[in-house]
């Protein structure tokens, strides 16, 4: 039993994290740790109840948040599901206003320790004014955690890679460079499917942008068409009759260059994608690509294209475009979503780094991670080594500093309740008559918001599986009402085979539930918990809308 041990929690306002954040709380406290949970009152009132056993070492503090111009945010807007997308730089900013209060109760309270979420960047100079050590608690997977790489990498121009390299570019100095040397930005995308991403990226790159479609493989027996539907999209940009594209590096006629050469003891002599390699020697890969500047520059000056499309790592193709006059294009195979997400290139390096859009606060998420990982002494993962080891063991090298995996903090399971709403007690007698692990669970969550083409899609999808389903769809803006809610017909069609509910529900007791065998969801970290915590089959739908939380 660990005793006279005090931990402060402050995890950022959105239940994404604050679940998390509560469940780390409630395992410290089995341990006998004294925690105290930060967080705004209306948050703490939406929050799970605290186990009995550990209440008494559990106090829930309640810091009201402090107000904003009310144009700006909603008075009653304490969490990322309170608002749309667009307002949460401003609740980072009535967030940030918190540092006062906060650095009251930690004078008052004198913790051992401060656990922190990625955007309290302003409790380091608490703990450090205080002698409070602090860690870094990451809600996401060991993986997601890897990738963002070490806190050199995120800010400013000291980025730099971690591990002795010959080459010091970093992939977002790479992409950067690229994308403001192109005529346009393609998106492997559809208004179908992300209309309301694509619409915003053209505001955030302030180009033109080319939804080039979701460009699935050819199925076998049409393998001889090869004008696709991403093509005619470029070609008609371009407004030209007879464009010859270039696709670097993919140009048929280029292909038989050979990669050149390094160190084979940095990079196997028959290694030519990163499939090839671990993923300590990519920075290696991209040192041999980038010595095929000069046989594409060669290639170049023969073929004279009209147009070069390029992925974000030869930014030495901005040079040779120039000096050809070639436009370029800049092709991303991930999502608009993703897209967005990156924000435009004045984001990406640089002391230059800045908002895109008119806001109070001009630090970015990444400058608050960094900050922040690099004053803590240990960093946090929500994850175990049956699940990621490689992971875990790959993250201490990329941190220079401790990892601890706190395992995956499922939910707690609940105790066994009496449904008082009528339509859940009308829902669960039906699942009780389905057969054992025959339903698919669908839940998006409170924060990924589905737009119409997507919940009709998801809706027809549905239908078509013919699979009994249990369908927890949060009600639209956009819709007048529930029936608007759904496709014309749709309750009708599915009557006996699926049921749809439209609000909250009570996700553990449903994934609990003996006859539910699947779900389909947003592909949440903490969706991905609850569902194995099951044993369930996992289905993802993965367009990203995710980023919105």
């Amino acid at each position: 039993m660990v005793k006279d041990i005090h931990v402060v929690m402050l995890p950022w306002s959105a239940f994404g994290h604050l679940i998390p954040f509560l469940q780390l709380s409630i395992a410290l406290a089995k341990a006998g740790v004294h925690v105290s949970f930060v967080s705004t009152p209306k948050n703490i009132q939406r929050l799970p109840k605290v186990p009995p056993d550990v209440s008494a070492l559990i106090n829930l503090v309640a810091l009201p948040l402090p107000a904003v111009d009310r144009n700006l945010l909603p008075e009653d807007a304490e969490a990322t599901v309170d608002i749309p997308f667009e307002k949460i730089q401003y609740l980072k900013l009535a967030y940030d206003l918190l540092q006062q209060p906060f650095k009251q109760f930690i004078a008052d309270q004198s913790p051992d320790w401060i656990v922190v979420d990625f955007s309290p960047h302003w409790a380091v100079e608490i703990a450090q004014q205080y002698g409070i050590s602090l860690i870094n608690f990451s809600v996401f997977s060991a993986a997601a955690t890897a990738f963002l790489g070490p806190p050199e990498y995120l800010t400013g121009d000291n980025q730099k890679r971690i591990r002795s390299s010959p080459k010091r570019i970093t992939d977002a100095q790479r992409l950067a460079k690229l994308l403001h040397a192109s005529q346009a930005v393609a998106v492997r995308s559809c208004k179908e499917f992300e209309e309301e991403y694509l619409n915003l990226v053209p505001k955030i790159m302030r180009k033109p942008v080319i939804p080039v479609g979701l460009l699935p493989p050819e199925k076998p027996e049409e393998r001889e068409f090869t004008d696709g539907h991403g093509l005619r999209s470029l070609n008609g940009l371009m407004n030209k009759s007879r464009s010859q594209l270039c696709l670097c590096i993919g140009s048929d006629k280029f292909s038989g260059a050979s990669l050149p050469a390094v160190d084979r003891n940095l990079l196997p002599e028959d290694a030519e994608a990163t499939v090839d390699i671990p993923f300590e020697k990519i920075q290696y890969l991209k040192l041999a690509y980038d010595l095929l500047q000069q046989p594409f520059k060669q290639f170049i000056a023969d073929q004279s294209p009209d147009w070069i499309v390029v992925d974000f790592s030869p930014h030495w193709a901005v040079e040779i475009a120039q000096q050809y006059s070639i436009s370029l294009i800049n092709f991303y195979v991930t999502s608009a979503a993703t897209t967005v997400f990156f924000g435009p290139p004045e984001y990406l390096t640089g002391d230059n780094q800045k908002r895109i859009r008119s806001s109070p606060e001009r630090i970015t998420d990444a400058q608050r991670l960094a900050k922040l990982l690099h004053a803590s002494q240990a960093v946090a993962v929500r994850s175990c080594k049956e699940l990621e080891e490689e992971y875990l063991n790959l993250v201490p090298k990329i941190m220079g500093k401790p990892v601890i995996p706190v395992g995956l903090l499922p939910p707690e399971k609940p105790e066994e309740r009496e449904f008082t709403d009528g339509s859940w007690i009308k829902i669960f007698k039906w699942l009780d008559e389905q057969k054992p692990k025959s339903v698919v669970f669908v839940g998006f969550g409170s924060e990924c918001k589905l737009n119409k083409d997507q919940i009709y899609e998801i809706a027809y999808g549905l239908e078509l599986s013919e699979l009994p389903f249990l369908w927890a769809l949060r009600k639209p803006s956009w819709a007048i009402d529930d029936l608007d809610a759904l496709p014309l017909g749709f309750s009708h069609r599915t009557s006996g085979k699926g049921v749809v509910h439209i609000g909250w529900a009570p996700q553990v007791e449903i994934l609990g539930h003996p006859s539910v065998g699947g779900s389909l969801f947003h592909s949440g970290w903490g969706s991905v918990i609850e569902t194995l915590q099951y044993g369930h089959r996992v289905l993802f739908c993965c367009h990203s809308l995710l980023t919105k939380a």
